[in-house]
């Protein structure tokens, strides 16, 4: 078996030189260089000198497992590797299945020049067993789950019951790409929400005992992501979306980006990519579909691993590497408890998407992220529960309790316009504004009402009473209009009371004939 393997891996264009991440200077290997793996994931920079056939020896492999072993070339470097009538390109995986602890590679090149840049060889186990689905590690409390719907992860998650009105939703990537977590707050900031990651979401629990914690997922490449990463290749890629229809001329939602290239990969071509791409009318960006990325900075800056960093917009960039791991110089170590509980060496600070919409359009989002380069290295974005802000989150009807309908009458009882939480945050209270119109004139025909009412925590409704006046004035029928500022969804965003002058009595009672002083019963029709 060994032969057939070495047989097979003769093709591979593995480089030559090693160097560590410190040490880029050239040089010519006379005999296999041994290169020890640490964990399923390695990634080590290797360069060009013209040698025609090199040699390194993998060490550390686990016996039957399979290991995906990818080169990883830079934009700006493309050095020429080639098997005998098949040129290979950056990216390309082969797979081996090692039969003994160490493995020799052998490898070909007619490139005779210095490559001016790096090239990396990534190694990663994608047989070795993952950590446990759903158990946190070291004590620590984010959890993660996958399993849900598209559907749910949106409407019952992400937006968490709210009423604009959603469509569409589709998520394209591998299945334990993308979930939901759990107890994070004290980890990453955000509490829970959706997870979407370029390898298996389970690789997020803490704690964080290894420097290049990844996976492969299969998950392809995104053309959005690439452009966003200046053209680099994409891999493993976990995209959600859908469209909706905002009712606010403004949309939210917060989120915190985390990577394992952090920090050793800060200024490098192995940057892993996310975006949120919004598409639909009054947009007109460079993505598809006309879309614009709106995983930004405050200042417009796309949000990336060489944009927030340690170095640059430090501000808005959590180190997460604990002492005694590979760090950068110049990287602080991180304090508290999120090394326990979160594997990702450096994420951001909980960040806020925005963006303008025309109310009552339909519009797109793609929230996507995926490998840059490789496969190894993970990177996941994670979207708070309950934040997606596109519409109101609150009902309202008119009801009279003694008709059993919206109509009610001049002194005879009173009506209530009901307001319900239909999503957000039920453990904070939820101020509705409104406006109230009508033909109806308030002080005259009902007493004044205010123009917001506040739904306490822990309550699922409130009822506003209307007091209607007798105002002794034939004027018909009239009715209370109100208007929600933030509505629910465009077709629905009033209620309407009537009132109602109280109908004349009439009464029919048949002749009856009776003997004076004698009782009579008289049965009137009305």
């Amino acid at each position: 078996m060994r032969s057939r393997l070495l047989a097979m891996l003769v093709f591979l264009p593995v480089l030559f030189g090693f160097s560590d991440l410190d040490h880029r200077t050239k040089k010519a290997l006379k005999d296999p260089q041994i290169v020890q793996l640490e964990g399923t994931t390695s990634r080590f920079i290797v360069d060009l000198d013209g040698a025609d056939t090199e040699g390194i020896q993998l060490c550390g492999l686990e016996i039957g497992e399979t290991y995906e072993i990818i080169v990883a070339q830079s934009q700006q470097c493309k050095p020429s590797f080639k098997v005998p009538g098949l040129p290979l390109t950056s990216g390309e995986v082969v797979s081996i299945v090692a039969d003994a602890e160490c493995v020799t590679l052998y490898a070909y090149s007619e490139s005779v020049k210095v490559c001016p840049e790096p090239v990396y060889l990534s190694v990663h186990c994608a047989s070795c067993p993952p950590k446990a689905l759903d158990t946190p590690e070291g004590g620590g409390p984010i959890t993660t789950s996958i399993g849900f719907t598209d559907a749910a992860l949106v409407q019952d998650v992400f937006i968490g019951g709210g009423c604009f009105e959603i469509s569409n939703v589709s998520y394209s990537g591998s299945p334990v790409a993308r979930g939901r977590f759990q107890g994070a707050m004290s980890s990453i900031g955000i509490s829970e929400g959706v997870i979407l990651s370029s390898g298996a979401i389970a690789g997020a629990i803490g704690p964080n005992d290894e420097s290049g914690a990844g996976s492969t997922t299969g998950g392809g490449s995104d053309s959005d992501l690439s452009q966003v990463a200046n053209g680099t290749s994409i891999n493993d890629k976990a995209v959600l979306e859908f469209d909706f229809t905002p009712t606010i001329p403004q949309i939210s939602f917060r989120y915190v980006f985390a990577s394992e290239e952090y920090c050793e990969y800060v200024n490098s071509n192995f940057n892993d990519a996310f975006g949120f791409f919004l598409s639909g009318p009054g947009i007109n960006g460079p993505f598809s579909n006309n879309a614009i990325n709106i995983a930004t900075l405050p200042d417009g800056t796309n949000v990336s691993i060489n944009n927030v960093n340690h170095l640059t917009n430090a501000g808005f960039y959590v180190p997460n590497i604990p002492e005694g791991e590979p760090n950068c110089a110049g990287h602080p170590l991180a304090v508290g408890p999120a090394t326990a509980y979160c594997q990702f060496d450096g994420f951001t600070t909980v960040l806020t998407a925005v963006a303008n919409v025309i109310p009552c359009e339909t519009y797109h989002i793609k929230l996507a992220v995926g490998d840059g380069t490789d496969s190894v290295f993970d990177s996941a974005v994670f979207l708070e529960a309950n934040s997606f802000e596109a519409g109101g989150t609150a009902e309202v009807v008119a009801d009279v309790p003694l008709t059993a309908s919206n109509i009610t009458y001049e002194t005879c009882g009173n009506g209530f316009f009901t307001f319900t939480r239909n999503g957000g945050d039920i453990s904070q209270p939820m101020v509705i504004n409104f406006t109230v119109g009508g033909t109806a004139t308030p002080g005259v025909d009902y007493q004044t009402l205010p123009t917001s009412v506040t739904i306490p925590p822990f309550v699922p409704f409130i009822q506003l009473p209307v007091s209607v006046i007798q105002d002794l004035i034939a004027e018909g029928s009239e009715n209370i209009i109100l208007t929600l500022d933030e509505p629910c969804v465009c077709t629905a965003s009033t209620a309407e009371l009537i009132i109602q002058e109280v109908p004349e009595l009439n009464v029919a009672i048949d002749d009856q004939s009776t003997c004076f002083g004698l009782p009579i019963t008289i049965n009137p029709t009305v």
